[in-house]
């Protein structure tokens, strides 16, 4: 059943900064949202690739920003809820979502037609008359775009569709199973002189947190990320930091009955692996390099070319031998702009589909 006449996702709220109207979203609007979202912009996609005039940033760059709205509202409201509240719904969901979001990503970016489009503009960017957020508006999307491999050859785009589609999947089991063991392992304790040198508030939250649980009469410290709990500088009983300790460095890599369902370390080996793969066929010697290229790279020719040519200047297969700083624009689809392609819906999934979810309102382990 679609329920598309009454999913709040298929409007623009009325409600004002058009916030979400919470009260009328349900756990099915999400999945028909994303999938008419996706078509939508696809739609909206090669309406640009199509259009007979000239590329401009009116009609490429600024087409592109206004793309995928729907997308982007039902983006906005399911990862932020199933980062904070997730429950087995949201996570049945992220996990069936992410290799389609990761596809319809590359079949964005990796459009030839659509890059042809983009490189254009960029190419005639000097003579046009744009404000200096504009331009670099137009930068960036065209480092985006060519370090997401929109010059590689076709058989090597479809290498990329599917190390992507893999990434998204593992990454979301990833960080699934963080999320299992940082709840599981949580620490509870039985007596309130155990919490000695917190604080009053503190020693409420944690009897609050337990409480929510149904244990009543007990104190339960929430794991977080990084590793290191702040309460390990506040705690005087020696017995409790060290558990407390054990327990949020244990998440992830538990091999025994209970934890090993959550057991995150065959993942990160294959992620690992895949990462690798990614960032020889894009023409780095590594994933690190990959990366910091596409947060601060600016890159000034169009084609990515064999991973094995020549590697001077602002990217692996740049021949001019030119670079500068372009900024970082932050992402996981609310940063430069929540409807945008580039920066915005995409970037919930990464540049390669991968997962950027936070647990609990902690920052995500896994980047793209």
């Amino acid at each position: 059943m679609a329920f598309t006449a009454n999913n709040p996702f298929f409007t623009r709220s009325t409600l004002p900064h058009q916030l979400p109207p919470f009260s009328s979203i349900s756990d099915y609007h999400y999945r028909p949202a994303f999938l008419q979202g996706m078509v939508e912009q696809l739609a909206e996609v090669s309406a640009i690739t199509g259009a007979a005039d000239a590329p401009s940033f009116d009609n490429t760059l600024v087409a592109l920003e206004r793309s995928g709205q729907m997308l982007a509202r039902v983006s906005e409201v399911f990862f932020n809820k199933s980062s904070s509240d997730s429950t087995d719904f949201t996570n049945d969901l992220e996990e069936e979502l992410a290799p389609l979001l990761a596809a319809h990503a590359d079949a964005i970016r990796l459009d030839p037609a659509l890059y042809a489009r983009v490189e254009a503009v960029h190419e005639q960017r000097a003579g046009l008359t744009l404000d200096a957020e504009s331009l670099y508006l137009i930068d960036r999307y065209f480092t985006e775009f060519t370090l997401a491999g929109a010059g590689l050859s076709d058989d090597d785009k479809q290498t990329l569709r599917d190390v992507n589609s893999r990434l998204s999947t593992l990454t979301t089991r990833f960080e699934e199973n963080l999320l299992a063991d940082t709840n599981e392992l949580a620490l509870v304790l039985d007596d309130v002189a155990e919490l000695d040198g917190l604080t009053d508030g503190e020693i409420s939250a944690a009897a609050e947190a337990a409480r929510e649980r149904q244990l009543d009469g007990k104190y339960l410290i929430n794991l977080v990320l990084p590793t290191s709990h702040p309460y390990l500088a506040s705690l005087t009983d020696r017995g409790v930091r060290e558990r407390l300790l054990a327990a949020s460095r244990a998440r992830g890599i538990r091999s025994d009955t209970t934890g090993a369902a959550n057991d995150n370390r065959p993942l990160v080996i294959e992620i690992t692996h895949l990462r690798a793969q990614r960032a020889r066929l894009l023409g780095f010697d590594s994933h690190a390099a990959c990366r910091d290229r596409r947060s601060n790279g600016h890159v000034t020719r169009s084609r990515l070319g064999p991973a094995r040519a020549p590697r001077t200047g602002c990217c692996p297969q740049c021949p001019r031998g030119t670079s500068r700083s372009a900024g970082r624009g932050r992402c996981r689809g609310r940063r430069f702009r929540a409807g945008g392609l580039g920066l915005g819906v995409l970037h919930r999934k990464g540049t390669a589909g991968e997962v950027r979810r936070g647990h609990r309102g902690h920052a995500p382990l896994l980047r793209a």
